[in-house]
């Protein structure tokens, strides 16, 4: 087992080679196929870890999108030359909406108009049920407008921090968080929220507490079919 010290954090940025952007399209989909969350939202769809073409091609557009509206980073060895790797992994990726600036909102233009360009010519979908999506961006809409409320600070969103199932437990989570946590400005609240009740401890050793738990139910579908899913929205200031 590799030390921790011999894993680095990067960012993926437009110009990042595209077996990078596919490296973290694969560690995304093997760590969320499984995630509560994600199965709720996709209830009568393949999984993520199948990397069907489809999936991994929705998965590379949502890593270029967040790229040009926020920033993703991504962990890997630091003794190798991720360049030369004809297929490279990365064992951690992560996915943080920043407070707004409108030189990185003015850099992401054109890459954001060439994604929807892209979506409407060659269209690929992410099979959510659209309801549910609904659904969970109202609730979590809610939960940051009432963080704002509560603590009026600029708000810096971890959306995604993804582990490869065969690395979780070996502390490069931790170290992503952690660095993600040093480049957050000094005044800004960093939130995210966690699919699962035993990951509060992790996020309290790193500074974070809890501030909600919301429960994502599909009260529109009969009660046969009806079901849900509990977030935890850990805050830290």
């Amino acid at each position: 087992m590799a030390r921790i010290s011999e894993f680095e954090v990067f960012e993926l940025t437009l110009g990042t080679s595209p077996t990078i952007i596919d490296a973290a399209a694969r560690t995304v989909c093997h760590a969320f196929s499984d995630d509560p969350l994600i199965t709720w939202l996709r209830p009568a769809a393949r999984p993520w870890s199948s990397l069907d073409p489809a999936i991994m091609t929705w998965q590379r557009r949502r890593i270029y999108q967040n790229i040009a509206e926020g920033r993703v980073f991504g962990v890997k060895s630091v003794h190798e030359d991720m360049a030369q790797l004809k297929e490279p992994r990365l064992p951690a990726v992560a996915f943080v909406a920043e407070p707004f600036s409108f030189v990185h909102w003015l850099s992401g233009l054109m890459p954001r108009i060439w994604l929807r360009v892209l979506q409407v010519f060659s269209p690929i979908f992410g099979d959510a049920d659209d309801k549910r999506v609904v659904s969970m961006m109202t609730m979590h809409g809610l939960a940051m407008a009432s963080i704002r409320e509560k603590i009026n600070k600029p708000l810096t969103y971890v959306e995604v921090v993804a582990v490869d199932p065969k690395r979780q437990g070996s502390g490069l989570g931790s170290l992503l968080l952690q660095n993600i946590l040093s480049r957050s400005k000094p005044d800004s609240l960093v939130v995210l929220e966690s699919t699962s009740k035993n990951n509060i401890g992790f996020y309290e050793r790193l500074g974070f507490t809890l501030a909600d738990e919301l429960t994502l139910r599909a009260d529109f579908e009969p009660p046969a079919t009806s079901s849900q899913v509990k977030l935890w929205v850990m805050v830290r200031e």
